[in-house]
């Protein structure tokens, strides 16, 4: 994905462990992980979370989309990946918790039958 968007030319690429981002404090105006968070374990999305404010400047604004808590955590096989990739479901509630003690406040949430998409601002 990085050689795909570097080829268009659209600024500095960075691949980095969203649980200790090399950036510094308060330097970003934004954040956006389309379906991406969703592959952590539960237990460290609180820590992604928190690493990805304390990036953004007061008011940044992160915009999360999830799919929707409607199957089992674990390993769903059949995607692009031979051996399967792990998910995390989340309920709205649940995902409004872990942004709100993140260090945001929500902004919007929005639901359709397959997606859950927070925005949320940094305190």
């Amino acid at each position: 994905m990085l050689r795909l968007a570097a080829s268009s030319g659209r600024g500095l690429l960075l691949r980095a462990d969203v649980e200790a981002l090399p950036i510094a404090d308060a330097t970003a105006v934004g954040a956006f992980a389309n379906f991406s968070l969703q592959h952590l374990l539960a237990r460290t999305l609180p820590t992604a979370v928190r690493e990805i404010a304390r990036v953004l400047v007061a008011g940044g604004q992160l915009e999360l989309a999830v799919h929707n808590a409607d199957r089992e955590d674990g390993v769903r096989k059949g995607d692009d990946l031979p051996g399967g990739r792990w998910f995390t479901y989340w309920t709205s509630d649940e995902l409004i918790d872990v942004v709100e003690r993140g260090g945001f406040d929500v902004l919007a949430v929005a639901e359709d039958g397959f997606a859950r998409c927070v925005r949320a601002g940094r305190r």
